[in-house]
């Protein structure tokens, strides 16, 4: 945060930094028209999943957009829909389309996907970027 607090006064803009829980933040109270979520979902576990998706729910509005990038089952080693990272050693979960859709689907349609390949080392690792729109409630 204080490299980004830095980076934002360089260029002369405003920004708020939280650090919060992402399953449980009552200090945002108003719903934002877009909400990032560039690779934190795919390592919150099952069991805390509700709140991130309760938090998202409440966050946004109706046509809000949501853009979500989550580790891939396309790649090998998540056949089994996990993984633990060599280098955090936590569990980091793989979705697909169809995970997100089950997720997501009661709130949010998928209106763009893009599938990125990569290798780091000699593992090779897949991440699925997805954009997407708050329906009608």
């Amino acid at each position: 945060i204080r490299e980004a607090r830095a980076l934002a006064e360089k260029e002369k803009v405003t920004v708020d930094f939280i650090l919060a829980d992402i399953t449980g933040m009552p200090e945002l109270k108003n719903p934002f028209d877009f909400v990032l979520d560039f690779s934190t979902f795919h390592i919150i576990p099952e069991a805390q999943r509700s709140g991130y998706l309760r938090e998202l729910q409440r966050l946004t509005h109706p046509g809000s957009q949501y853009f979500l990038r989550v580790f891939s089952k396309r790649a090998p080693q998540h056949e089994l829909g996990f993984f633990r990272s060599d280098t955090t050693k936590e569990i980091t979960y793989a979705f697909n389309r169809g995970d997100i859709e089950q997720l997501f689907g009661a709130w949010f349609t998928i209106s763009q996907e893009r599938e990125t390949d990569f290798t780091e080392g000699n593992k090779k690792l897949a991440l699925d970027e997805y954009l997407m729109e708050r329906s009608q409630e």
